[in-house]
């Protein structure tokens, strides 16, 4: 009895040791608590940031990391500035490598890299058909890519029927009440472009006592891209017999998405470069957006006018850029001051756009954006944020994950309320886009 009455009271003894342990434990000055709204708050345990599994009832080291456990809180029933907040120690912070920046209002820039054709300027661009039946007789145009000069001949055309409606409509400017009996004169020099298109004078001295002869000549300087006629052969009225480009401008057509639309104005100036030109580049400028969108690609053609110069010794100039080249254009632009934050200050968990923002001594809470438009370091804030507010630039895929950790515990992260409505005015844009 006397050894079973000893072991009682160690036992006794032992078990008030550990109760008085414990309420000194619980009692103790807790130098981790966050002080909110002026009233220390314990946390409910302690959590590594970078390994979530690993928690602890006190303050510590992460055993696999060695970093610093991060307390975390008990959510109260009213969130208020609260909700979706995440706290950090110092040396989290530190760990984490967590960056913060301005929301500051600056020019949003972008550069946009296309692809496309050059083509020929249809301004540019005229085709020589035949006037009336008749017969080729010749065609001092050898073939293909020949360059010809306005007024050059192109062909020696020998049509009665022409010459009958020449000088019909000759007679009928002769007479004194000029009658539109035989309608409009097709040769007045009121457009002297078609007036030179079949010129009376012959080609060549044989045939200068025949009438039926007429000389077909060159509305303007270019190269010849089709040849339809040969010596002898006879055409209708309407035939197309030659094409001519003037390639000192060619249109380079290139697709765009719909989403860089806002950035593309006609006027602005752009690089293009081909393959063909290495170390080239030539100077563009946007003359327009055309109005329809391509359904199964979502893009929408741009054409812009490029100067084709001719290049190398005088007697074998040519023109670097040939039509149906690819080429490969740099159209950079330009907006007015904008509200803007890095690209890497925006994250998009559950496809909504978000931000964390600093609310000092290592709180940061998530806040839904509205976004403009996208530059190339920044985005265009529209709404959720106001000039001067922190932002969290680097870090904040970390802190987004420990949110995610939290989310739909008693100490989870609350999705940010959405936006309200609002009305969006144009924006502004200086010279460039």
């Amino acid at each position: 009895m006397t050894i079973q009455a000893s072991r009682r009271r160690w036992m006794l003894m032992l078990a008030l040791a550990a109760a008085v342990a414990g309420v000194s434990y619980v009692l103790r000055p807790d130098s981790t608590a966050t002080v909110l709204h002026g009233q220390a708050e314990a946390p409910l345990y302690y959590q590594d940031s970078m390994h979530p599994w690993i928690k602890s009832d006190r303050p510590g080291a992460c055993p696999i990391c060695r970093c610093e456990l991060t307390p975390m809180y008990a959510r109260k029933d009213d969130p208020g500035d609260k909700v979706g907040l995440v706290s950090l120690s110092a040396n989290s912070i530190t760990v984490l490598n967590v960056q913060t920046e301005e929301a500051k209002r600056r020019p949003l820039i972008r550069t946009l890299r296309v692809a496309g054709t050059l083509e020929a300027d249809n301004t540019r661009k005229t085709i020589v058909g035949a006037p009336a039946p008749g017969r080729i007789d010749a065609v001092p145009v050898e073939s293909v890519g020949v360059d010809v000069e306005k007024g050059q001949a192109l062909a020696t055309f020998y049509s009665p029927d022409l010459t009958f409606q020449t000088r019909r409509y000759i007679f009928r400017d002769r007479l004194p009440d000029k009658t539109d009996e035989f309608g409009p004169n097709p040769f007045t020099r009121a457009h002297p472009a078609k007036h030179e298109l079949v010129h009376p004078m012959p080609l060549r001295g044989q045939p200068a006592q025949d009438p039926f002869y007429n000389d077909l000549l060159a509305p303007l300087s270019g190269t010849v891209i089709e040849r339809n006629v040969f010596d002898g052969q006879y055409v209708a009225e309407g035939d197309r017999l030659f094409t001519i480009v003037d390639c000192s401008v060619l249109w380079f057509r290139f697709d765009v998405y719909e989403q860089q639309l806002p950035w593309i104005e006609p006027g602005q100036e752009m690089d293009v470069t081909v393959a063909a030109a290495p170390g080239e580049v030539f100077r563009a400028v946007v003359a327009m957006v055309e109005p329809s969108l391509n359904e199964a690609t979502r893009t929408v053609k741009v054409r812009a006018n490029v100067a084709n110069p001719l290049e190398g010794p005088s007697g074998r100039q040519q023109r670097l850029l040939r039509l149906g080249m690819y080429a490969e254009g740099r159209l950079p632009a330009q907006t007015a001051d904008a509200l803007t934050v890095s690209r890497s200050a925006v994250l998009f968990p559950g496809g909504a756009a978000c931000v964390y923002v600093d609310r000092d001594d290592g709180n940061y809470q998530v806040r839904r954006v509205k976004l403009g438009r996208q530059g190339d370091q920044y985005w265009e804030i529209l709404a959720g944020l106001t000039e001067g507010e922190r932002v969290v630039s680097a870090g904040n895929v970390l802190i987004d994950s420990q949110a995610q950790f939290n989310q739909g515990s008693t100490t989870g992260w609350a999705s940010p309320e959405p936006l309200p409505e609002v009305a969006v005015m144009a924006r502004p844009t200086s010279g460039a886009p």
